[in-house]
């Protein structure tokens, strides 16, 4: 899971910055063969706003 969580804010870093923490809102897996094959996690994701020069 801590793979899944991690590819998720990753993936968020690439468009939003100053990401400053995130919360495991849901989470479920794919399953093949009776195996857990991978995890998939929703994430909400806090950050802080640039200031602007308004």
């Amino acid at each position: 899971m801590e793979g899944a969580i991690q590819t998720a804010i990753s993936r968020a870093g690439k468009t939003l910055r100053n990401l400053r923490w995130f919360e495991v809102v849901q989470t479920r897996g794919h399953v093949d063969g009776g195996k857990v094959r991978h995890y998939q996690v929703v994430l909400r994701a806090g950050f802080t706003l640039d200031e602007g020069d308004d």
